[in-house]
């Protein structure tokens, strides 16, 4: 808390992991190679709440795929999870593709997952898409794309 209240938002990390010493080169330098990895950190166990919409399980599917992660709840933040903004621009141009959906950054770093997958549902239900109908003008076009080659 201390951290949060002091420092900007971007500067706070994201997972502190207790060391007796920091591994040295043999010139005195730490040797970064030689510190553990953080353990995966996701939102309490008690706090975990599973994707249902076929939204929130795209974007879950996504988001396990970039991370490296075995699951992820809707109440999940890409950026708590260790994401970084390389790992969500390849998920905001994976959404775009294939759910028809154009997030940005600031979206990723100020929401969670299901506030995301509500988001994408509530512009949907303005243009009357769902996922399913993204997949199949994907599917389309590239049918149409690969007969236009022909």
């Amino acid at each position: 808390d201390h951290l949060r209240r002091t420092l900007p938002a971007y500067m706070v990390p994201q997972q502190l992991v207790v060391l007796d010493a920091l591994p040295l080169t043999p010139n005195g330098k730490i040797d970064r190679a030689a510190l553990p990895t953080p353990d995966h950190v996701h939102s309490a166990p008690d706090d975990h709440v599973p994707p249902t919409t076929p939204t929130e399980r795209a974007l879950a599917a996504f988001w396990c795929e970039a991370l490296g992660v075995p699951e992820v709840s809707t109440l999940d933040n890409f950026f708590d999870l260790g994401g970084h903004s390389l790992l969500a621009m390849n998920v905001i141009g994976r959404a775009a593709k294939e759910l028809g959906h154009r997030f940005t950054l600031l979206d990723f770093a100020r929401q969670t997952l299901g506030q995301l997958a509500a988001e994408r549902d509530r512009a949907a239900n303005e243009t009357g898409l769902t996922v399913g109908d993204t997949l199949l003008r994907r599917a389309v076009r590239a049918l149409k794309s690969s007969v236009l080659r022909e």
